[in-house]
This record gives C-alpha cells, sequence and structure tokens, in this order.
C-alpha cells in the first residue's frame, strides 16, 4: 500500500488517474488502509524522502485524428424554380367530394391527373354545380 500512497501523493498523473477512476473511494480505502494508518505513511514519506520533483514524463506522441470518409450520396436535383402550384387551391373540400361521387371518379394518381381534375371542377362549379353526368349540349 506504502507504494500507491508515494504515487498518490508525488505523481500528479496517477492521482488525477486515481481520482477520476476511483472517485467514490480515498486512495487509502482503495488500499486497504485505514485512515490512521494512511496518514502514518504520509508522515513516513514526508520525513523520509527529500522533496522530489516528479519525473518529466514525455508528451505523448498523438496520433492524427482520422475522421471517417463519407462517401457523398448521389446529388438529386430539384427543380425549385417553378412555383408549386396546388391544384385544388381555392376548390372546397365538399365541391371536390360532390363532384367525385356525381362523376364516380377515382382519386388522382399523379400531378397531371390532379390538374385536369381540378380544372373538371373548377369547370363544374362554373356551370352551377349540376347534379346530373349530362354535358350541356346533351341536355
Amino acid at each position: 500500500p506504502k507504494h500507491y500512497i508515494r504515487r498518490y501523493l508525488n505523481e500528479t498523473k496517477y492521482k488525477e488517474w486515481f481520482d477520476r477512476n476511483y472517485s467514490h473511494y480515498a486512495i487509502y480505502e482503495a488500499v486497504g488502509l485505514s485512515r490512521e494508518d494512511y496518514e502514518k505513511i504520509v508522515e513516513e514519506i514526508d520525513t523520509s524522502m527529500p522533496e522530489q520533483k516528479p519525473k518529466p514524463q514525455p508528451e505523448p506522441i498523438r496520433e492524427p485524428k482520422l475522421e471517417p470518409k463519407i462517401e457523398e450520396q448521389e446529388k438529386i436535383e430539384v427543380d425549385d424554380s417553378k412555383e408549386r402550384v396546388e391544384p385544388f387551391e381555392g376548390i372546397d373540400t365538399e365541391d371536390i367530394n360532390k363532384y367525385a361521387d356525381l362523376h364516380d371518379v377515382a382519386p388522382p394518381e399523379n400531378d397531371s391527373q390532379s390538374m385536369d381534375l381540378a380544372k373538371k371542377i373548377k369547370r363544374w362549379i362554373s356551370a352551377g354545380r349540376p347534379d346530373s353526368t349530362k354535358s350541356p349540349s346533351e341536355g
């Protein structure tokens, strides 16, 4: 135990390591001593040893930190120059549902179908929301 007490008292790095890894113990507890026995050893070390400076430790060679290389993923370009238009903007949901029921229309599957359906619904609204599926020329 005396060896570890001496290191703890004289070696800064050892003391820092111990305090960091065994913070829930005092050094004397970790080596199995009572506080009184520890204090006696500290007195012995102080009186038996002339004051010594710890030997300078060479700084460890630091390896360059390697960053993981992340391969660039294929970039998907999106043309944001065209203003996005919501085809059903300004059309009440009830009108969309009523038109779909009257004309047995399936939900659109793409932008083109959405634009076409929105135009038909707007024409239907402009015509006064007729309830039949007959075109005005069939009337």
